[in-house]
């Protein structure tokens, strides 16, 4: 069975077709590797986030999982890897279509046994 492909939109809300979906799906692999807003930093200042997210006690990790394999019913991303200790997303930019890197570590907080990720 095929996997089902994100919906891909453009800033006016309607889906990326044809020869530009064609390129948007051969840039958004190479972009996501070279990560060029990482290099240029020194250039042009910060061009990524990073956050530290902390689950609620009680919440177990295959619910976390589950969370994140629903992201897929979210337009514009597409999951590149769920694992029980990481999270990989490419984000496409409604205007043009630049891809942006979502990746969380998940890990257990040794102290309050809570889990908490760590997003880039």
């Amino acid at each position: 069975m095929a996997e089902e492909q994100p919906v891909i939109t453009n800033k006016a809300g309607e889906p990326v077709e044809g020869c530009t979906l064609c390129l948007v799906k051969l840039q958004g692999p190479c972009i996501s590797w070279v990560r060029p807003a990482q290099w240029i930093r020194p250039c042009f200042g910060k061009h990524h986030s990073h956050e530290n997210w902390f689950w609620p006690e009680g919440t177990d990790l295959p619910k976390i999982k589950e969370s994140f394999q629903n992201v897929k019913s979210l337009q514009n991303y597409e999951i590149m890897r769920v694992t029980d200790s990481h999270f990989m997303a490419r984000k496409y930019t409604p205007f043009l279509q630049w891809v942006d890197v979502v990746d969380i570590t998940v890990s257990k907080d040794a102290e309050s046994g809570t889990y908490r990720g760590d997003a880039w």
